[in-house]
């Protein structure tokens, strides 16, 4: 059994020690903003730099690199965790992504600085921008981003009529 929390706490602890920003993207930003899909793991963004040293800090849970990680969907530097069960996905913040609607590689253009400060399971960080994320999931169009969106596009309106 997977405990969310937990991991949550424990990885966010390391980059805090070691003073490494980062940005909580994916589907726990999704759900942070009301989606309520399962979560599959927990995307974390950092700079490419500090992979390596997180590495060298949880070299115990790595399950995947660090190195370029290449599918259908994703061109980048990642670090795979599993601690407690719940699989922690540590990428670079400068990726690339295939954008399913002009069918080419692009930037992620990851968080141009567009984040906000939120509590996600008890801790205050920094959460990608819900523009940001919903400009990220519309270009992927997986089943989970789709799953998103329906739910995001709905908030999302919500809040901006008001």
């Amino acid at each position: 059994m997977r405990n969310t929390r937990e991991a949550f706490n424990w990885i966010v602890d390391i980059l805090e020690k070691e003073n490494i920003p980062f940005i909580i993207s994916g589907g726990l930003a999704a759900r942070y903003y009301g989606s309520k899909r399962n979560l599959a793991d927990i995307d974390i963004e950092v700079l490419k730099s500090h992979i390596p040293l997180i590495a060298s800090k949880v070299n115990q849970y790595i399950i995947f690199g660090p190195e370029r990680y290449i599918d259908n969907n994703w061109d980048l530097e990642l670090l795979t965790l599993k601690y407690k069960g719940q699989e922690i996905d540590i990428a670079d913040k400068d990726s690339k992504l295939f954008n399913k609607h002009s069918n080419k590689w692009e930037s992620s253009n990851s968080n141009n600085g567009k984040y906000i400060q939120g509590v996600i399971l008890g801790r205050k960080v920094q959460i990608e921008s819900i523009e940001e994320l919903m400009s990220y999931k519309m270009k992927l169009m997986r089943k989970c981003d789709i799953k998103d969106l329906n739910q995001l596009e709905r908030i999302y309106k919500l809040r901006n009529v008001s």
